[in-house]
């Protein structure tokens, strides 16, 4: 069991903590912005949800988008991934495996690829050019 954990961990910390940042010269309007979460699977390579700021935005005015890797999202993914290999340990256990360890440790990388891993998105939409930016105050 404790090496299915070492996969875990190294799982997790392999992920890496990463933001990519998007912003445009528009002034953000930020009582448009929103904060929510991207699913993905293997490793981040298949998107489980889409989300679309420019739909979100009138006109598609879209000023800023921050998408990053955050350590809310490492929590949710460490909390999949002890639930996976719990459920992984219990049923080589049932299974009649002789050891559940090792059926365990066997199967626990292939099982942490196919957990969905979480990215937070925020963004803000651009202001309308009808309102007239404020300058900064000196």
């Amino acid at each position: 069991m404790r090496t299915a954990w070492r996969y875990a961990a190294i799982l997790v910390l392999a992920s890496g903590c990463y933001t990519t940042k998007f912003e445009t010269n528009q002034e953000i309007d930020w009582t448009t912005s929103e904060e929510t979460r991207q699913w993905y699977m293997l490793a981040g390579g298949v998107p489980l949800s889409h989300v679309d700021p420019v739909t979100k935005c009138p006109e598609g005015r879209v000023a800023y988008v921050n998408s990053s890797f955050e350590a809310l999202d490492i929590a949710i993914l460490i909390g999949a991934e002890v639930a996976a290999i719990g459920a992984l340990y219990a049923a080589c256990e049932a299974g009649g495996s002789g050891n559940s360890t090792e059926c365990a440790t066997t199967y626990a990388p292939a099982v942490a690829l196919l957990l969905p891993a979480p990215r937070t998105l925020r963004y803000a939409c651009g202001k309308s050019p009808g309102v007239t930016p404020t300058s900064p105050k000196e």
